[in-house]
């Protein structure tokens, strides 16, 4: 781009002093030079939108993952009861059993 503008400048025939080729040079690089800027404050914002994107789905899928692991508690919980409850209850029918024996 820059080079272009050198070309189209020198191309002109409007230049006859070093003076004013140098003025023009500046301000074709101060143009070029603010229109990179834009365009990386762009690029930036939506680089950290996608950060803020990507962080608030992962932030997402913990807390679906702790809710998940709640029920799976609560279920394990209820068959650790279950199991304490068949255990009691063998353990009840062979004393009986052993007392029937007697």
């Amino acid at each position: 781009m820059m080079q272009r503008l050198v070309q189209r400048t020198l191309a002109s025939g409007m230049l006859t002093k070093h003076s004013v080729f140098a003025e023009k040079m500046q301000e074709s690089t101060h143009v070029i030079f603010r229109d990179l800027s834009r365009v990386l404050d762009i690029y930036y914002q939506v680089l950290e939108e996608c950060r803020i994107e990507a962080s608030q789905y992962a932030w997402d899928q913990s807390r679906e993952f702790s809710h998940r692991m709640l029920f799976v508690s609560d279920d394990v919980q209820s068959v650790a009861t279950a199991v304490d409850q068949v255990d009691s209850s063998i353990s009840n029918i062979s004393k009986n059993v052993d007392k029937s024996s007697n």
